[in-house]
């Protein structure tokens, strides 16, 4: 089953459905972040990529390794995944076969004159 990624609109605040959890990317694999419960117009308009580090024996978000904006779709934030426009939602793509790599992700959704962020989650992108 191909993974699957949902950012769903609930009282009043964006929360991201991934299936698997973590979703797993292998190589050359492409996943839709798609919207679900804001209007036609909502956008995804920023990306931020985290990188992962080991606490405890537990994924933790650590410092912040660049953003993708919908203004300047074509600057990546990190080479181990690419980020593009599908409509009103983003696809995440692993366009390499580094070794798999543990990072975490979160977005803003603009719909109408309000911005919603939701909270990161992680991806584990797979070694080919």
């Amino acid at each position: 089953m191909p993974p699957t990624i949902k950012v769903k609109l609930e009282n009043g605040a964006a929360k991201i459905y991934q299936t698997p959890d973590p979703v797993k990317l292998d190589y050359d694999q492409e996943v839709t972040i798609s919207l679900e419960g804001f209007s036609s117009a909502a956008q995804i308009t920023k990306v931020d990529i985290f990188d992962n580090k080991i606490e405890n024996g537990q994924d933790k978000k650590n410092q912040k390794l660049g953003t993708w904006n919908r203004t300047s779709p074509g600057t990546e934030p990190i080479n181990d995944v690419t980020i593009s426009v599908s409509g009103n939602a983003v696809k995440l793509k692993d366009p390499d076969t580094s070794a798999e790599k543990r990072f975490w992700y979160c977005l803003t959704v603009h719909d109408g004159t309000r911005d919603y962020d939701a909270d990161p989650e992680l991806i584990v992108k797979k070694q080919e």
